[in-house]
């Protein structure tokens, strides 16, 4: 019987990223070419939760225009404490498209344990 590989290891460093790089630009980048096909996907619940590449688009650069509004500045930090859903990688790309510095939490962490 022949050998069967079962996985593969690379043990090369992987390219560094191009400065400057903006990682929702880098996701964003051919959203217009990539139109409806699936960009995120979240299981759970009754159905997963899909959101095509235009859609990611839109709700993204919508959501950096409103933190934006919102009063926040680019070089802002803010705190992301948000379930398995959507609106994770939502806030996450949008803070970013905004220049703003995204610090991930735990949806668990409670109000008392943020504000120490």
């Amino acid at each position: 019987m022949p050998e069967r590989t079962i996985s593969l290891f690379d043990s090369a460093p992987a390219a560094p990223c191009p400065a400057p790089f903006n990682m929702a630009g880098y996701v964003l980048n051919h959203a217009a070419d990539l139109g409806d096909k699936p960009a995120v996907i979240v299981v759970g619940g009754a159905r997963p939760s899909v959101l095509g590449y235009a859609d990611l688009r839109a709700a993204v650069l919508g959501t950096a225009t409103g933190l934006l509004q919102a009063g926040f500045a680019p070089g802002d930090r803010v705190l992301l404490r948000l379930g398995n859903s959507l609106d994770m990688p939502l806030a996450y790309l949008g803070c970013i498209a905004a220049g703003l510095v995204p610090v991930l939490t735990s949806a668990s962490v409670r109000a008392a344990e943020v504000s120490t």
